[in-house]
């Protein structure tokens, strides 16, 4: 077996490039820039990838600075008072069908679904290359163009972000309006329209549309919504844009097929990531509601919670608080599933919020619901209820170590679990967690802080006992 290993990894460069271009599109070639792309380091995809990085980071400040509908009316557009505008692409209608969107920074068409952030609107507009829109933006918000150091291509970024953008629009103009799936989870179509929701169909669908659109082989291997094999990567999904500022950076897809595997698709992390985000995080407000999934948060919103915003599973933010700290996020209620793993997930996350500055708050949902399901049978008032009586990370664990029947096993998760998170608090804020604790879970405050001390003091655990200075 080794050695069948060894002579998969001794193969030749050139017949691995061969065996790459049998796998690629049947009747497209590939550049050879772009097999380089798609199959090495050497590419944007590998090794320049710190620079792709800080060029993210450089977009998403630039938006941060900009308001879409004064750059639209900079560049010519008539903005109406309700936001509305005709077209960019010229087509016939007899009432204004461009919608622009002032809490996601995005706008989007009725009529032929044109949808985009504030560069796409310049790069249209205009007929400039993506990086020309970008550059002259940052110009006119006092920020330094753009320059690459390190041969990073920003024309692949925006390529690729382009092929993002226009594979919505092309999975949206797939959805018809009474989508039974959409219905039975009491989604309506406008809320759909609102998001791109989009539907796959057949299994090259998604590649014939976009080589309409002038999109290369290489550019849609680069996005992750095409395989090697020329067949598209979400098929029989209900698919839902994940859009940052504006701007498609991803794609959540539901499988329909009742009998999969797997129900929960996202593109592969192997792609040209043009941008990271949570679903409707773009959505401008001071105060959020967290949730698992992204129909959690679409049912919060047909409710009238807009602020829902989507982790897109139990692995929380991951790596997603940045982003929470740049919009000077106040409060946030963590409303994960009600199961365990959504139980100990919300508890962590909640933390990881407090360690940002963020009044953080853990809405304990009925034992098997989530948002989506609770909302089936309950009211909006009653999903606010729960908001009202929601807890603070420290006090759910309190009760939750509360709940444990066997008072030794209270005492270690208290030493264990509650206070290191008083060691780690606020120092004005530990008299008062200490006092919790012992009001709660009758531990004396003596007791509590003597094992503080030591805790403050310990240079090494060792068989379960505290090893401290004298």
């Amino acid at each position: 077996m080794m050695e069948r290993a060894a002579l998969v990894v001794a193969r030749p460069k050139k017949k691995r490039e061969a065996l790459a271009l049998r796998r690629s599109f049947p009747h497209i070639k590939l550049s050879t820039r772009g097999r380089r792309m798609v199959n090495s380091n050497v590419s944007p995809v590998g090794a320049r990838k710190d620079e792709r990085h800080d060029f993210t980071y450089f977009i998403e400040e630039l938006k941060s600075r900009l308001d879409i509908i004064q750059v639209a009316e900079l560049h010519g557009l008539n903005v109406d008072k309700n936001g509305q505008a005709d077209c960019l692409n010229g087509h016939d209608e007899k009432t204004p069908s461009l919608k622009f969107y002032d809490d996601t920074q995005s706008y989007h068409c009725f009529g032929c679904n044109a949808h985009g952030d504030v560069i796409s609107l310049v790069h249209q507009v205009e007929g400039w290359s993506f990086i020309q829109a970008v550059n002259s933006l940052a110009t006119e918000v006092g920020m330094k163009p753009y320059q690459s150091n390190n041969g990073f291509d920003p024309e692949v970024y925006g390529r690729v972000g382009d092929c993002l953008r226009a594979s919505a629009e092309i999975y949206h103009g797939w959805l018809q309006q009474d989508d039974p799936y959409l219905r039975q989870r009491g989604i309506s179509y406008g809320t759909a329209q609102r998001f791109l929701i989009g539907r796959t169909r057949g299994k090259e669908d998604l590649r014939l549309g976009l080589e309409a659109r002038r999109v290369t082989a290489d550019t849609m291997l680069l996005s992750g919504l095409i395989k090697m094999d020329g067949t598209d990567f979400f098929q029989d999904h209900i698919v839902v844009p994940i859009v940052s500022s504006g701007r498609v950076t991803n794609f959540y897809g539901r499988s329909l097929n009742d009998n999969a595997r797997q129900r929960h698709w996202r593109l592969p992390n192997d792609r040209f990531m043009v941008g990271a985000g949570l679903f409707n995080l773009g959505f401008r407000s001071k105060e959020i509601i967290l949730v698992e999934g992204v129909f959690d948060a679409l049912a919060l919103i047909e409710n009238g919670f807009v602020n829902a915003v989507a982790t897109l599973g139990t692995q929380g933010l991951n790596g997603s608080l940045p982003l929470l700290r740049k919009r000077q996020l106040k409060k946030a209620f963590v409303c994960y599933d009600g199961d365990p793993a959504g139980s100990s997930s919300a508890l962590s996350t909640a933390y990881e919020l407090e360690g940002f500055n963020i009044d953080a708050r853990v809405v304990d949902m009925p034992a098997g619901e989530d948002p989506n399901s609770f909302l089936e049978d309950h009211s909006r008032e009653d999903f606010q209820q729960l908001l009202d009586v929601s807890s603070t990370p420290f006090d759910l664990e309190i009760r939750q170590i509360g709940s444990v029947e066997a008072r030794e096993d209270q005492l270690k998760m208290i030493r264990d679990a509650l206070l290191p998170r008083v060691k780690q608090a606020d120092p004005i804020m530990q008299p008062e967690l200490i006092k919790k604790i012992h009001d709660q879970l009758d531990v004396p405050v003596r007791a509590l802080n003597e094992q503080l001390k030591r805790m403050r003091e310990v240079v090494q655990p060792c068989g379960g006992h505290f090893w401290h200075y004298p």
